[in-house]
């Protein structure tokens, strides 16, 4: 008897919130003979391991080591390779769910058109709640964009919270291993899925998950410019048509119409007087003004990733 669900799991250094996700997986109201729950440890160096090897056998865990840090594409992969469930499931280690998470998800995908389905996610009420945070989770982004329960752009289908249907794996391969580092590995995996089905990728707020990880602003904007100057690169070398993702027509000639106008926008972007006023008046205003210069400044270190990315 195969399990008809696979929870897939990766973590690395999740010492304070994994046992609490596999806590809450316990309670799910799916039954739990047609479930299985993997763990992948990415070569931790915290006490994760030795959390999960405690609760291994009382949670009935599939537990897999990895013997040197390979980022979130192989973890990912090494979950999918080992499962056995016809729906995968994708949770990040820093998560809870609610009893009917499984359930829920498993409903989406009697829809025979849905080939994934991502929700949404909540703030953990004891996190540190400023105005990063509040950008975040209460503004319009992501998935909250679109119409729910509806088909959904794939660069709004984003791994953290998210399910697919083995058939997916079998005709989109698995997530590609070249990603090492800090973003990017799940939109270029939905966009390689847009292309097989174009109508399949839906979105819900149905499907809830809680974030129990606090990321500040400024450590944010550091992972944002190290994803730009080494991932994106290689998605759009990959994948020429995504270079739309990223205003690449404000860098330079030849990517998505660029004009004399968008490259000029772009240099203004580009210099540290116009990050550092951006960052002030982020500073400086209250919650939802300070929104507005949110995206300025994500603009600022992509583009100062990209010249250090992209050859000249």
């Amino acid at each position: 008897m195969y399990p008809r669900v696979s929870v897939i799991i990766p973590a690395y250094n999740a010492e304070k919130t994994i046992a609490d996700l596999i806590i809450s997986l316990s309670k799910q109201t799916f039954s739990h003979q047609k479930m299985e729950i993997l763990v992948i440890d990415d070569c931790s160096t915290d006490g994760t391991p030795g959390i999960l090897q405690a609760m291994e056998k009382e949670y009935h865990l599939r537990l897999f080591h990895h013997e040197k840090n390979q980022g979130l594409a192989c973890t990912r992969n090494t979950g999918i390779k080992n499962s056995l469930g016809k729906i995968l499931i994708f949770i990040d280690s820093d998560m809870t769910v609610g009893d009917h998470y499984i359930e829920n998800h498993v409903n989406f995908h009697n829809n025979r058109h849905v080939m994934g389905v991502v929700g949404i996610i909540k703030p953990s009420p004891k996190m540190i709640y400023d105005k990063y945070q509040r950008y975040l989770y209460e503004t319009k982004r992501g998935v909250k964009r679109y119409r729910l329960e509806k088909p959904i752009p794939y660069h709004a289908f984003i791994f953290g919270n998210t399910s697919i249907k083995r058939e997916v794996i079998e005709n989109c391969g698995l997530f590609d291993s070249n990603f090492k580092v800090y973003g990017g590995e799940d939109t270029e995996y939905a966009y390689r899925i847009s292309q097989r089905y174009s109508k399949g990728l839906y979105g819900t707020c149905t499907l809830s998950s809680v974030h129990n990880h606090y990321r500040s602003f400024s450590d944010s904007l550091k992972n944002l410019e190290k994803f730009a100057e080494i991932n994106i690169p290689y998605i759009i070398k990959k994948h020429p048509a995504m270079s739309i993702l990223y205003g690449l027509k404000f860098f330079r000639k030849g990517f998505d119409n660029s004009t004399p106008i968008h490259r000029f926008i772009g240099a203004l972007v580009y210099l540290r007087t116009f990050y550092l006023i951006c960052l002030f008046l982020y500073n400086f205003l209250p919650f939802p003004l300070s929104n507005l210069w949110v995206r300025p400044i994500i603009a600022h270190r992509l583009l100062r990733g990209l010249k250090k990315g992209l050859p000249a």
